[in-house]
């Protein structure tokens, strides 16, 4: 059962049908479920079971983007791809990551062309979203997240908190794929 409750609206998106028809209960409990989740926590078993199913019903001559918020998310998913062999076989892939901490010299690799039987995954934060066209994305996995730098004038330090994308972000990311293919 998919279903939220947003601004005192209970949603059945199983249904289709919106209204207050949602009993207290199961308002109560929605919020609860709501809740147990970190924001700013990314799933990186979804992603890799994401790409897994991308690898195993595709061709594999066109290149994964995968859109993250930061270095750290980056590099756990690329933990997870590397160390399960039985779901991501080395030899049918490679992966690269786009990151400003990057030197620009590991960057540039991300446009080499690989032979057909080996699948490019890109791992990338918003780097990618405007300011490079790689040609061979044929998918793109954007979880919608983007790292922004805040200052708690309270604490007087400054972070990288986990925010959401603007929908100009999502469409420009979502345009990555298939720019220069048919």
């Amino acid at each position: 059962d998919v279903s939220a409750y947003l601004s005192g609206v209970y949603v059945d998106k199983s249904v289709g049908s919106v209204g207050n028809q949602a009993t207290e209960e199961e308002k109560e409990l929605l919020d609860i479920y709501h809740n147990c989740f970190n924001d700013d926590d990314i799933d990186c078993q979804l992603i890799c079971a994401v790409l897994d199913h991308i690898n195993r019903n595709s061709s594999p001559d066109g290149a994964i983007l995968v859109f993250l918020p930061g270095l750290d998310d980056i590099l756990a998913v690329k933990d997870i791809i590397l160390s399960d062999s039985k779901k991501f076989n080395p030899r049918n892939y490679e992966i690269f990551i786009l990151h400003s901490q990057m030197q620009s010299s590991d960057q540039k690799r991300v446009f080499n062309r690989l032979p057909n039987n080996i699948r490019k995954i890109i791992l990338s934060t918003n780097i990618a979203e405007t300011s490079l066209t790689i040609d061979d994305v044929v998918f793109v996995i954007d979880l919608g997240k983007v790292k922004e730098k805040s200052f708690d004038s309270l604490m007087g330090i400054s972070s990288l908190k986990s925010v959401w994308i603007s929908q100009s972000s999502v469409r420009q990311r979502r345009g990555r794929a298939g720019r220069t293919r048919p």
